[in-house]
């Protein structure tokens, strides 16, 4: 199950069974950035402050939201919550 949330950037935000977190200028249709590091299918998703996602792999990711941290290719999480049983 895909997931997406609008922002105030005017950029939209989706996640879906890659794994990938995309985020896409609402006006173009354009990809703006690609969230990578999630092992399974993102499952939720939430933009506030930060985009957060979380996926089946057991993981909850925090990843830059401001559009200038998008353009200078910070792709990266910013933290990684990790679940075991």
């Amino acid at each position: 199950a895909a997931a997406a949330a609008a922002t105030l950037t005017g950029a939209v935000v989706s996640a879906s069974a890659d794994g990938a977190v995309r985020v896409w200028d609402a006006r173009s249709g354009d990809v703006l950035r690609v969230l990578r590091g999630h092992g399974d299918e993102v499952v939720a998703l939430d933009v506030q402050s930060y985009i957060v996602s979380a996926s089946l792999d057991g993981t909850v990711r925090v990843w830059p939201h401001d559009t200038r941290s998008l353009q200078h290719h910070h792709d990266t999480a910013l933290a990684t919550l990790e679940h075991t049983i």
